[in-house]
């Protein structure tokens, strides 16, 4: 959620959905990232627009929510979160589909040889006093 929406929830007395935490599935093929169908409605989000989604069983139209998205939320030092809007599609695997719209405020390098890889995103560094 927005720093906007949430200020506007709490002014008017609407429930501000707290963190949820699931597994995401990195999808370099995605130009959008999206959510599983019915986590928008769980977390109380109202839907800010629809989307229509090019799957390979052909289009549908989905409910498009605004999240923030934060990648390695139990890391001492997570990188900064993510604002985006994203439709509810039905996933196989996991709560959320890591497209390109969210790989693109970092880098990444694949390490085939080692099956492994690195993702790096921004990251705001907090200084303790």
């Amino acid at each position: 959620m927005r720093p906007h929406e949430f200020t506007r929830r709490s002014g008017e007395g609407i429930p501000v959905p707290l963190p949820w935490y699931g597994l995401g599935l990195i999808d370099t093929g995605a130009e959008v990232s999206c959510v599983n169908e019915g986590i928008g409605s769980m977390l109380g989000l109202e839907p800010v627009s629809r989307y229509r989604v090019k799957t390979p069983s052909g289009f549908s139209v989905h409910n498009v929510y605004q999240l923030r998205v934060t990648l390695g939320p139990g890391l001492d030092l997570p990188p900064d979160p993510i604002d985006v809007e994203v439709p509810e599609v039905e996933i196989d695997v996991g709560a959320m589909l890591i497209g390109r719209d969210i790989l693109s405020h970092g880098e990444m390098a694949w390490y085939g040889h080692d099956e492994r890889f690195e993702l790096v995103l921004p990251r705001s560094f907090v200084t303790a006093l």
